[in-house]
């Protein structure tokens, strides 16, 4: 058997659910293995962080806070064994302006109405789902989850990749916007956007753009085809209303989608 998972310097880190002093704490690391995460914006000075389930203390998440750092790890170094049913949801309120980021096997991370610094989320299998986020930059990468950007998405850059989970996000704020999937969808609502680059082998591509802001893209494609209604061409570029946002589209055999907002 091998243990959930191992991490130095054990001894320092602390079991089971606490509170902390966001003044504390400009960075958050969580790695996590199964049940999920939630992020929350904390409001007021002491913040919390609670998990479900009828815990050992083996079992309970440990944490610690070194150099204005809180790290959560999902159980004790070392630790082999079951965990008990609808345990491990953690619900972690995290400071405003914190870098965060989470580490996760199949646990789901969702986070809505934040407003931080990088944001880096990482799965396996396990889904994100973002709701209203303004960040300095956003990176999100699944192998098999789904990833999801609902409301309004601000961020300097928004990098996602997954490979074969579907890409989708319905209001995108961003100068630079990268999407990357092998066989997913991507599904982009490039509302404010200076640079798009997607790539993708088989999913399809569909992008949703105000018309007045518009966007110049160029295709490459194996198989795929273009559908837009309404766009001309100007040295081997595509121009869709305003043309102001630079949209670079490579797939294999998925097609390309281009419409109005």
């Amino acid at each position: 058997e091998e243990s959930v998972m191992d991490y130095m310097d054990a001894q320092d880190y602390t079991a089971g659910g606490f509170t902390y002093a966001a003044g504390d704490v400009n960075r958050v690391a969580v790695s996590w293995v199964g049940g999920s995460v939630t992020l929350v914006e904390g409001a007021g000075e002491t913040l919390h962080a609670a998990e479900s389930g009828t815990l050992s203390t083996a079992q309970q998440m440990h944490w610690r806070i070194k150099d204005g750092k809180l790290e959560i790890m999902f159980c004790t170094s070392g630790y082999i064994g079951n965990f008990p049913q609808n345990s491990k949801a953690l619900t972690l309120e995290i400071p405003a302006g914190a870098d965060v980021t989470v580490d996760s096997v199949s646990a789901p991370v969702n986070g809505s109405a934040l407003h931080v610094g990088a944001l880096a989320l990482t799965t396996v299998s396990g889904a994100v789902r973002l709701d209203t986020v303004t960040a300095a930059d956003i990176a999100v990468e699944s192998t098999s989850g789904a990833v999801s950007l609902e409301g309004e998405t601000t961020a300097e850059e928004t990098a996602l990749h997954t490979i074969s989970g579907a890409v989708r996000a319905a209001a995108l704020r961003c100068p630079e916007v990268r999407a990357e999937t092998v066989s997913g969808s991507v599904q982009l609502s490039l509302d404010n956007c200076a640079e798009a680059d997607v790539s993708t082998v088989s999913g399809d591509v569909r992008l949703t753009v105000p018309t007045a802001h518009g966007a110049a893209f160029r295709y490459s494609t194996v198989s795929g085809s273009l559908h837009c209604d309404d766009y001309r061409v100007k040295d081997d570029t595509c121009i869709f209303g305003g043309g102001a946002c630079a949209v670079r589209v490579s797939t294999v055999s998925g097609s390309l989608t281009v419409q109005d907002k």
